[in-house]
């Protein structure tokens, strides 16, 4: 490594607060990573990263790929392959990455109560023990289990303050808080006042509804919530909420049709795939198995 590399490892380093350790197992790494050559076609500054994040998940302190693709200036996806292709090359033994500490750190840094946090910790208990987990970004499993528990604990945090600490997308968050909603039992109805048979208008603005309508805007408020007119915020198919809420499956990939808006969003839903090519329907998108590097459309490699 030369000066240059040298200094963008250190402030990498001190922007991140890396501890000490953490900071000494990352120039260990940088050092072989470069006499390995692994920075050639990736760049200087995406493999550096690349050390950074192993040296946190080989502490038990994991940093996210977010974090270091944003403190680094380097692109997520290429961030994630560096690192994959430093682990085999070097045989490292990296422990797969626990939620429960992004749970607890999130949820200081959203000042969540003991009540919350506990509820969360079980609702990813849960899913581990079930092995809805398989596959998920331990970031969006611990997202996911601090939005629900705040909803059953009745301290509700806005959908947008996870996504803002935790850096998940938006359809990250409501996939996985959906999914352990259903694992755990929970009536979706129940999850706050808005969302009920029975709709009382008075004294609510339509924004103060929509703050509590997953990926649902209202535009014309009925008296009946259910009979209102409302827009699905990610693909703008309008109807009644009632209608739209029963019958929309918006993040369901099996189905022919699926609402998205990027290709990074979709790839967070397609396990083991890399989504290269949007297409209006999900079978004919183009993607990039992330095992083997096959390209092709979803329909032909998801049972590769």
């Amino acid at each position: 490594m030369n000066d240059q590399q040298e200094s963008a490892l250190d402030h990498l380093l001190t922007t991140l607060n890396v501890a000490e350790s953490e900071a000494q197992l990352a120039r260990v790494l940088s050092h072989r990573a470069f006499d390995a050559e692994l920075h050639h076609g990736r760049g200087g500054t995406t493999t550096i990263a690349s050390a950074v994040y192993t040296a946190s998940r080989q502490a038990g302190q994991p940093l996210s790929l977010d974090e270091l693709a944003d403190a680094a200036g380097v692109d997520r996806s290429e961030l994630g392959r560096t690192y994959k292709q430093l682990v085999r090359e070097f045989d490292l033994d990296v422990e797969p990455a626990d939620p429960h500490k992004f749970v607890s750190r999130f949820g200081d840094q959203l000042d969540l109560g003991e009540s919350t946090m506990s509820t969360a910790h079980n609702v990813v208990d849960a899913a581990s023990e079930t092995g809805t987990r398989s596959g998920h970004s331990p970031i969006g499993t611990a997202a996911g289990a601090l939005y629900l528990a705040g909803l059953v604990t009745g301290e509700h945090v806005l959908q947008r303050e996870v996504v803002e600490a935790t850096e998940v997308t938006p359809v990250t968050l409501r996939n996985r808080y959906q999914e352990q909603a259903m694992l755990v039992g929970i009536d979706r109805r129940k999850w706050s006042p808005p969302i009920a048979s029975s709709f009382d208008a008075s004294g609510l603005s339509t924004e103060a509804i929509n703050e509590q309508l997953d990926r649902f805007a209202i535009l014309d408020l009925a008296e009946d919530l259910f009979a209102s007119h409302a827009r699905c915020t990610n693909c703008e198919r309008t109807g009644e909420y009632g209608h739209l809420l029963s019958n929309h499956y918006t993040q369901r990939i099996e189905r022919e049709q699926c609402c998205y808006e990027t290709a990074a969003e979709l790839s967070e839903q397609l396990d083991g795939f890399e989504v290269l090519e949007l297409d209006e329907q999900i079978h004919n998108t183009r993607v990039r198995c992330m095992h083997c590097g096959r390209e092709d459309s979803y329909l032909q490699l998801s049972d590769h």
